[in-house]
């Protein structure tokens, strides 16, 4: 279960962690935590062939039925027709590959916003490593213009200033402090924690990690926009139902239409179609 780490004692989190302030994590102890927690960074969603993309928008039951009306009509030989009602499903598909897309490079911006390198106290040492290795209990040291590499809850501060605007829409940076917050604080409230991707613009500070890819504040936001393409509203569960309703209707009705038009107006099927 995910705690509320700017609600918790910092003593406490130093011992869940097996950690120490002043050493940080032992060699054995950050192998171990980076096995049970992952290593810091999001998930990578396998890129797509962009020509499968853009074709699984025709997989709609109303596309279906507008590219058979083309194909009648191409075989009939009222080609302006089969023309029109094919740009009308391609535009349609185009519209959703543009959306899906801009989703994707939103997902790329907030990649792009992650630190590559952090800098750590480990077995006794200070020392920089990749970003990726970090795990919950090791001792970060924020400076001025460094990118904060995962959520970290401060130990220590020294007239620290974050810039958190990609978190909480707050263009000005926020001071922060060491002081326990109470449950249910607004995240832009939280001053006693230092969030991933966020940068240091002034003073100084230590923090330990408590939660590296996924799991930190800008990876929740990740995983939103990633199930956006994945959520149904009610709204587009009953266009789908919609949808469909009329698609069977219209396909009850030329059934009906045709049989009437052969058994008892003696039509030809020729007319019938070009009807």
């Amino acid at each position: 279960m995910e705690k509320n780490w700017y609600a918790i004692e910092t003593d406490e989190i130093i011992k869940e962690f097996d950690t120490d302030e002043q050493k940080g994590l032992s060699k054995e102890t950050a192998s171990k935590h980076l096995e049970e927690y992952g290593e810091n960074e999001l998930p990578h969603k396998k890129k797509e062939n962009p020509f499968i993309k853009f074709f699984k928008h025709f997989n709609d039951i109303l596309i279906y039925i507008l590219l058979a009306a083309a194909i009648i009509s191409a075989v009939l030989g009222h080609y302006v027709d089969t023309i029109v009602i094919a740009i009308v499903a391609v535009i349609n598909a185009a519209i959703s590959f543009i959306q899906e897309n801009k989703a994707e490079r939103a997902l790329e911006n907030i990649k792009n916003l992650l630190s590559l390198k952090a800098n750590v106290i480990r077995n006794g040492e200070r020392t920089e490593i990749e970003a990726v290795k970090l795990t919950p209990g090791d001792i970060v040291l924020l400076n001025p213009g460094d990118k904060v590499p995962a959520d970290l809850r401060l130990l220590k501060t020294n007239n620290l200033k974050i810039e958190e605007s990609q978190l909480t829409g707050e263009s000005v940076p926020s001071e922060k402090d060491t002081e326990l917050l109470e449950e249910g604080t607004m995240l832009g409230d939280r001053l006693n924690m230092a969030f991933s991707s966020t940068t240091v613009s002034s003073g100084t500070g230590t923090g330990i990690v408590v939660a590296v890819g996924a799991n930190t504040e800008i990876g929740k936001i990740n995983a939103m926009i990633s199930d956006m393409e994945q959520v149904t509203t009610p709204l587009l569960k009953q266009t789908a139902k919609f949808g469909k309703t009329i698609s069977i209707a219209i396909v009850a009705l030329a059934v009906v239409i045709y049989a009437f038009g052969y058994f008892f107006r003696d039509y030809g099927a020729d007319e019938l179609l070009r009807s």
